[in-house]
């Protein structure tokens, strides 16, 4: 599977291609081969978005990743699971990310139970050369943005009754940052909405495996 000539989209009508999907169970979201979050609903399918760019792409909101410069993309799912990855090429590097609606430890998709863990992960690391990466996080226009402790705070007027919180590794001082990375090193994010953050970047690869 080669890599396909790539653009940083802002636009919305892009075709069915350039996007992957990844899901819960409870929710879904779709992202880019630019390495964006274009839509993403929290916290079911029918809950208000908390990315909508899909729909605007000037002023909706997005959570975006990506290398500066790039040159080619491909996705792929790894395999016999809903984990999605992302490759991106740059003038100056090889950079994956890879990315999913978390499930439970122990989840039995055929029994009638809630699978979600209710958070988003979102892992990158650098394959090959250095990558200047842009981290993008825009909401809609009320949203507040409180940097604690191990993150974000987040307060969504759509979604009043859920606590969003976002951790990083390595930290990030605000939702629009650029970040240098080297061959091997990595960046981790976990966007939660369920008020419990036991599961946050310290673990990302366990979560991953759970998934």
């Amino acid at each position: 599977m080669g890599l396909v000539p790539t653009v940083r989209y802002f636009h919305a009508n892009l075709p069915i291609e350039n996007y992957g999907l990844i899901g819960d169970g409870t929710t879904t979201a779709l992202i880019g081969r630019d390495g964006t979050i274009w839509w993403m609903c929290i916290p079911r399918f029918d809950s208000p978005p908390l990315f909508d760019a899909i729909i605007d792409a000037q002023r909706g909101s997005y959570f975006a990743i990506t290398p500066e410069n790039p040159v080619g993309s491909r996705q792929f799912y790894v395999p016999d699971t809903g984990v999605l990855v992302t490759e991106i090429l740059s003038q100056s590097g090889f950079v994956s990310l890879t990315d999913a609606l978390a499930l439970q430890t122990g989840t039995d998709l055929a029994e009638d139970a809630e699978a979600a863990r209710r958070q988003l992960i979102r892992s990158v690391v650098v394959l090959e050369g250095s990558i200047d990466l842009s981290v993008v996080l825009k909401f809609a226009q009320a949203t507040q943005v409180q940097k604690i402790s191990d993150g974000f705070q987040i307060q969504s007027p759509e979604h009043s009754g859920l606590e969003l919180h976002l951790s990083t590794n390595p930290p990030i001082d605000n939702l629009h940052a650029k970040v240098h990375l080297c061959s091997g090193e990595r960046m981790s994010f976990a966007l939660s909405w369920s008020g419990n953050y036991t599961h946050t970047t310290s673990n990302i690869e366990e979560v991953l495996k759970d998934t």
